[in-house]
């Protein structure tokens, strides 16, 4: 048994992640505050379950562990919790450990943990859900799995911002059914969705999925539930139970908007076989009529389709959806997914599409979303789709949200940069020139960025990271980019951009992931990396330097 003693501060309830210890045929949890009173819970299972207990504000409790296993805890429930948080607690042989938002970067210090990209305080964390903004926040939901880090029945996580860039960690938002706990038969829990903004309400449109752990079957239906306050949730409410004629097993996302005075919603799968985004129509929210694909992805070998984005922009509807390909991953037989969008016209419920292509050429940009506003569109993605490649640290996660991009389309095609918030991160300059190569030494962390404007088409080779076996190079030849991580990699994992020009180039690189634009934004490519005892070192070289109009190296700040 383990005595811990906590101040409960201006929070109002203690909620953990917990379970009994496998030696144990059952496990106690018990708080009690400096009056005397005692609630204790009692855990029968080996699965982590969610639990909660109420407290005073600013009061002394003493809390006692007894054969339980604590993966996650923390304090919510106070008045200020949209500026303050959570207050994450860490318990250990050395006591006690506390964590908010202002030390919340002594919780971030692993070494592979990126600084410049948001991730959960601990554990799996996949696509980005229910974006939105509402009551002067962003909001930012989350596939969440608090138990390790890698995936499993999902939650959603929860944080707000007031610039995109930096974050703010709330409460665990959804849980999984509760017939899913401790059974290692099944998997599912609350997949992704989105939300809008409807009558001064938050409203989150999700799927509940249940079905066999090796995904042999699965049964996927839509819910809704709605806040006031954009912290505590409604009961759900079940919108659409049946799947259409033709639709498989796969049937799931819902990407709600509002167009032409009425609401419309995009679910992903398949219909008739082939990779498809079904819509929906309602004028309620509630109630809502199946209108039929609105694509059909016959091409690429793709199987489903997933994680639908729609929205317009610059006079135009995209549409956006990540497609699983056929076959089964393995690391014998991997294959990126696919993230492709979709420029047209949407109107009473029919997609006429006029061009396509991929979103991302570095395919580590998955399951995209973005925040609608009157004044732009801000996308982001999750960087995880190589999950075979992913480094355990203790305390850290796996999985991060890509740097915002803000949505354009020029010249008939779609264009993606960096948000201009990201400009505060800006630390030291490390390098500022032009019409030179140069070589940057051991500078102080992989972690900086590299902006570089040519006046005039030329070969180039930028090494932004190595060790003694990887060198991370970003090579052009005048036709073709490539971005060069793994020497090993299959042909079809290496990065390519085909392109005749290129006059702009922008990198991120944040400890294990790289973001590469190219040209403003005309393309962009993400990819997740892992080098051990990486040397900090950045050499670019031009086959004619004085192309190079300027170049400029900058450190960077992290979010937390």
């Amino acid at each position: 048994m383990k005595e811990y003693v906590l101040n409960s501060g201006n929070y109002t309830k203690l909620e953990l992640i917990v379970a009994k210890k496998l030696s144990n045929k059952i496990g106690k949890v018990s708080i009690t505050s400096d009056d005397g009173n005692i609630r204790s819970i009692f855990l029968k299972y080996d699965d982590y379950e969610h639990k909660s207990f109420p407290v005073k504000q600013n009061t002394d409790y003493t809390i006692e562990f007894n054969g339980v296993n604590c993966v996650l805890a923390y304090l919510s429930g106070s008045d200020d919790i949209l500026e303050k948080g959570v207050r994450f607690i860490r318990f250990d042989d050395n006591g006690i450990h506390i964590y908010d938002k202002d030390n919340m970067l002594t919780a971030y210090n692993q070494k592979f943990r990126n600084q410049i990209h948001f991730a959960p305080f601990k554990n799996w964390m996949n696509d980005p859900n229910g974006l939105c903004y509402y009551k002067g926040k962003y909001h930012m939901f989350y596939q969440y799995n608090p138990k390790e880090q890698k995936r499993g029945d999902m939650h959603w996580g929860h944080a707000v911002s007031n610039d995109l860039i930096r974050w703010i960690h709330l409460p665990i938002a959804l849980f999984p059914q509760k017939e899913l706990y401790n059974n290692d038969h099944f998997f599912g829990g609350a997949f992704s969705g989105s939300a809008v903004v409807n009558e001064d309400c938050m409203h989150l449109f999700l799927t509940r999925s249940f079905g066999s752990s090796d995904r042999t079957w699965e049964r996927q239906w839509q819910t809704t539930c709605v806040s006031s306050d954009g912290i505590n949730f409604s009961h759900e409410k079940v919108i659409i139970e049946e799947t259409p004629e033709g639709v498989g097993m796969d049937f799931r996302d819902p990407m709600v908007f509002r167009k032409d005075n009425k609401w419309y919603m995009f679910i992903a799968g398949s219909h008739d076989g082939v990779a498809a985004v079904l819509c929906y129509s309602s004028i309620d929210l509630l109630n809502w009529e199946y209108e039929g694909p609105v694509i059909k992805e016959d091409r690429f070998d793709y199987r489903v389709a997933e994680c639908p984005d729609a929205y317009e922009i610059d006079g135009k509807f995209v549409l956006v959806a990540g497609f699983i390909n056929r076959g089964v991953r393995s690391k014998s037989n991997y294959k990126r997914r696919d993230t492709r969008y979709y420029i047209g016209n949407f109107e009473n419920g029919k997609f006429t599409v006029e061009y396509s292509d991929l979103v991302d050429h570095g395919k580590d940009y998955y399951a995209v979303q973005s925040f609608v506003t009157s004044e732009r569109v801000v996308s982001i993605g999750w960087n995880n789709d190589d999950a075979l490649k992913h480094v355990v640290e203790k305390d850290s996660s796996n999985g991060t949200m890509s740097i915002p991009r803000e949505i354009s389309i020029k010249n008939g095609k779609l264009y993606q940069y960096p948000i201009r918030e990201i400009e505060k991160l800006n630390d030291k300059i490390l390098y500022r020139g032009s019409h030179e190569n140069f070589i940057i030494y051991e500078h102080s962390d992989n972690l900086f960025r590299m902006d570089i404007e040519i006046s005039n088409n030329t070969n180039f080779d930028i090494s932004l990271t190595h060790n003694d076996t990887e060198n991370m190079q970003l090579k052009y030849n005048g036709k073709t980019l490539e971005l060069i991580i793994y020497k090993d990699e299959t042909e079809e994992n290496t990065t390519i951009i085909e392109t005749s020009i290129i006059n702009e180039l922008t990198v991120f690189l944040d400890r294990s992931l790289v973001e590469i634009f190219i040209n403003k934004g005309e393309y962009a490519a993400a990819r997740r990396y892992y080098y051990e005892d990486a040397v900090h070192e950045i050499k670019v070289w031009f086959e004619k330097p004085e192309y190079i109009k300027n170049a400029k190296v900058t450190s960077l700040k992290s979010i937390w």
